[in-house]
């Protein structure tokens, strides 16, 4: 059997790369939506093939990422996802 400290460690830093995740999907979800805006626009600022190329680049990303977060929540026990959730809505970690 696991030593509870070393398995609190591991559930202790899988909530904290999930938060990074999180927070780094939102960076690029705000990027999407921009290149998006961009890409509805009259079309001078670039090339507009040069924003699909850059577009799809960071929706891969978004993809990948939220993939990845699915993944780590998943291999979470009940407890830890409770965790996760009371952190992910606190008010004073959102500054």
């Amino acid at each position: 059997m696991g030593c509870p400290r070393r398995s609190n460690n591991r559930a202790n830093q899988a909530i904290e790369t999930i938060l990074a995740l999180q927070k780094i999907l939102q960076t690029y979800q705000m990027t999407v939506h921009d290149l998006e805006r961009k890409l509805m626009g009259d079309g001078s600022f670039f090339d507009s093939s040069e924003l699909i190329i850059q577009l799809e680049d960071v929706q891969m990303k978004c993809t990948t990422i939220a993939q990845a977060i699915v993944w780590k929540k998943a291999a979470l026990g009940i407890a830890d996802q409770a965790r996760l959730s009371s952190l992910v809505n606190n008010k004073f970690l959102q500054l």
